[in-house]
């Protein structure tokens, strides 16, 4: 699958700060990204100031020195934990068009508070700031649950401090001086879990360490790693209101073709033993046992981690095309090829115009496997190189010059035309079409009582025909089984208006 490694950099830390507060000071314990040495003398990073050139220079590598920042490392500290009473209370504060982010926690069993910070950029949106907040909580978290269990924190802050010290007395003498930070990352575990945090968090929008081989920490920046699987950057909040969208209808396509792990999770477990791409989300969840908002908790956890999309079940009916994209096609069409040895523009030339899955599956220009063919399909859904298209209706009279014979309604059976005047929410027009197209099935030799249910049904779908609801929609939500549903809608086809389009929560 085609990875897109590109995305705004207000989405992504410049730093981690770990910061650690006792009975006597405050004090940075680890800062990454580091340099292992600098030879440039303070005033010379004073002399880039002035010439404007230190933003540019400074995060357009993942590698800069403490020196080069605007705020000094001394300051870092107390800056963080500049009010009493703060531990336990996110914290966001600029200087410098930078962005400090974190969650100071005070630690158990022991006389220190803690906080990992994220500098940000200036500009982050409020949403991606609440991420690292989130993110600086759990790591803290993880620290206590260890401190708790074999004093971790101590043991980490003893490996850092003998170099934090030296480091201390050596810049009081030198200009060239040597960052501690290397050999700290060296000593302690905690570092290079940091720094795994980090270097994650900026290339793939997730991040999943297990501090002191023990405690799990989870987290994904929504936008990154959707992005990074090749799909449109949703924040947390976007996913949120698609998660209320979802119907049980609906259906999730897993990004890779091995199924996810279910990290010992029992619901989560059931729930993949049962998944199929042709399956609803209901389905699923009647086959699993599982209550259909548990099952909907766990679409929105793989959603939110970018290891699934919302699709409608895959069928024989499903009409599909070609989508816009922005991809690099040049990368998914030597991956296509590679995996099934065929050319990708020729295969998405079938979708266009608009194919049915059953087409595509028999089309006779192809010469590979249903099978493959059906590999072909999740191919092209998971790099959204296709969308799937829906059909929906508009309630609307018929064309002027569209001639429908003349019919008494006095031949309709009373309770037909009963429940054709009761609708007041239907003009005339539309009344007197209605009459003339159950005038039609009569003269057709249709029994009363299916003239009946085709009207009552047709009816009862009329909140539905203002173009905000598609086929399956409908055809769900009236309990409609698929054959009867394409009656109803070609038996009143006079009065219909329909488009397609994709479903709006599939975007």
């Amino acid at each position: 699958m085609f990875r897109n490694p590109s995305l705004t950099n207000v989405d992504l830390p410049l730093r981690i700060i770990l910061v650690s507060k006792d009975e006597s000071a405050e004090r940075v314990l680890f800062i990454y990204p580091f340099e292992s040495e600098i030879s440039a003398s303070k005033n010379e990073c004073d002399e880039l100031l002035m010439r404007n050139e230190l933003d540019s220079a400074f995060f357009s590598s993942p590698n800069f020195h403490e020196d080069q920042f605007t705020v000094p490392v001394k300051v870092l500290a107390p800056l963080l934990y500049s009010k009493e009473g703060t531990v336990e209370t996110p914290f966001e504060i600029k200087i410098d068009n930078y962005c400090f982010a974190g969650y100071p926690l005070r630690i158990e069993n022991s006389a220190h508070s803690l906080a990992v910070g994220f500098v940000l950029p200036g500009s982050a949106p409020s949403h991606i700031i609440d991420s690292f907040q989130m993110l600086s909580k759990k790591i803290a978290i993880a620290i206590n649950s260890e401190q708790k269990r074999c004093g971790y924190l101590k043991e980490q802050i003893a490996l850092m401090l003998p170099s934090i010290e030296e480091y201390e007395v050596e810049s009081l003498a030198e200009d060239v001086i040597k960052s501690p930070y290397p050999t700290i990352l060296e000593k302690s575990g905690l570092a290079k879990h940091l720094r795994e945090i980090f270097n994650d968090v900026r290339e793939y929008g997730m991040v999943d360490v297990f501090v002191d081989d023990c405690i799990e920490v989870g987290f994904c920046i929504e936008p990154k790693a959707l992005l990074q699987a090749g799909l449109t950057p949703k924040s947390s909040k976007e996913v949120d209101k698609i998660m209320r969208q979802v119907q049980p209808y609906h259906g999730i396509l897993f990004l890779e073709d091995t199924l996810p792990s279910p990290d010992s999770n029992p619901f989560v477990m059931k729930f993949l033993n049962e998944y199929e791409p042709d399956r609803s989300i209901e389905e699923m969840s009647k086959s699993a046992g599982l209550p259909l908002a548990h099952v909907l908790l766990i679409v929105k956890h793989y959603l939110k981690w970018a290891r699934a999309v919302i699709i409608y079940p895959i069928c024989n009916s499903n009409i599909y095309t070609t989508a816009p994209s922005n991809i690099a096609f040049q990368k998914v069409a030597s991956q296509f090829s590679e995996q099934f040895d065929c050319s990708l523009a020729e295969i998405l030339e079938l979708f266009s115009p608009p194919c049915s899955l059953e087409a595509f599956r028999n089309d006779t220009v192809l010469y590979t496997p249903v099978n493959i063919r059906m590999k072909m399909l999740m191919f092209l859904l998971r790099n959204q190189l296709i969308i799937q298209l829906h059909t929906y209706f508009f309630l609307l009279p018929p064309f002027s010059t569209l001639a429908l014979p003349n019919f008494d309604s006095s031949l309709l059976s009373a309770r037909c035309r009963t429940l054709i005047n009761e609708r007041k929410e239907i003009d005339d027009e539309i009344k007197l079409n209605l009459i003339r197209i159950c005038g039609e099935l009569s003269h057709s030799g249709m029994s009363e009582m299916d003239i009946f249910w085709l009207l009552s049904s047709f009816i009862s779908i009329l909140p539905f025909l203002n173009g905000r609801h598609h086929f399956e929609d409908i055809m769900y939500t009236r309990q409609l089984d698929r054959t009867n549903a394409r009656r109803l809608f070609d038996t009143f086809s006079p009065i219909l208006a329909t488009f397609c389009n994709q479903d709006f929560i599939a975007d």
